[in-house]
């Protein structure tokens, strides 16, 4: 009988194991990252433009040179609300430097973060903090599936700059997948590198928690996972209702009930 049992803090660039208990494996539970784990105060993508600008631009072309070239970009967004494709800001970055023959300094990655940082306003609860820690002290092993133009590089940083990134083994962007949730798609982008890494489990078996009624918690059940509906005051998304069988959540630090 191999013996198995999975430390509860990972690290995105490995995965440690210790013996433990005969035939124990760890629970498996994917979240939402915006306002899921992350509550996003502001997100202005003209603050994001602007930041991008003064990263160099601004000694090739002119500002209304630049906005101009920028709004060839907004039937995109609006078409990924209908089909559920997603926008790459990477993609998008290489077309501007295209379009103005910019020579970038900064590596790709670093201008990115910059990016995404001026164009994305977030915070972090305690409650957020001290769930994962107990979680994570069951070794429950922990995933991101998350809606973001931005790369789960980009996305890994932020996760670093909270503190948040040695509870998750690893995070799958939509920027990466080119679909966004509820997209069965996306969700199967990610669901099937987590299968592959714990064979054990079946998709049945995998929670997944978030706000967003519609994207997270029906684009979960469709899926194939159990979905947990996070309905904080303020937070949740979605259509205002509750189906029978969705287990509902007004607190973060529920889930240690909920996840055993």
């Amino acid at each position: 009988m191999v013996i198995r049992f999975v430390i509860s803090f990972f690290v995105f660039s490995g995965r440690y194991f210790l013996f433990g208990g005969a035939g124990q494996v760890s629970r498996i539970v994917i979240f939402d990252l915006y306002d899921t784990l992350l509550n996003e105060i502001s997100f202005d993508f003209e603050r994001g433009l602007g930041a991008l600008y003064e990263l160099g631009f601004g000694a090739v072309c002119t500002r209304q040179a630049f906005l101009a070239y920028a709004a060839a970009f907004l039937p995109l967004y609006e078409k990924r609300k209908t089909d559920n494709t997603e926008v790459k800001f990477l993609d998008e970055y290489r077309a501007y430097c295209k379009r103005f023959r910019f020579q970038p300094e900064p590596a790709e990655d670093d201008v990115e973060y910059a990016v995404m940082r001026r164009m994305t306003e977030v915070s972090l609860s305690g409650e957020v903090t001290d769930t994962l820690a107990a979680l994570a002290a069951r070794n429950t092993s922990m995933y991101i599936l998350t809606n973001s133009i931005f790369s789960a590089q980009a996305n890994k940083r932020l996760l670093q700059e909270f503190g948040l990134r040695r509870y998750f083994q690893d995070l799958y962007s939509s920027a990466d997948a080119g679909m966004r949730k509820p997209a069965k798609a996306f969700f199967d982008y990610g669901i099937g590198r987590i299968l592959a890494e714990n064979p054990e489990t079946r998709r049945g078996e995998i929670d997944f928690v978030g706000n967003d009624y519609d994207s997270d918690v029906s684009g979960a059940a469709a899926a194939g996972l159990r979905p947990v509906w996070y309905r904080a005051a303020g937070r949740e998304t979605g259509s205002r209702r509750t189906n029978a069988g969705i287990r509902v959540i007004e607190t973060f630090q529920r889930l240690i009930d909920i996840v055993q």
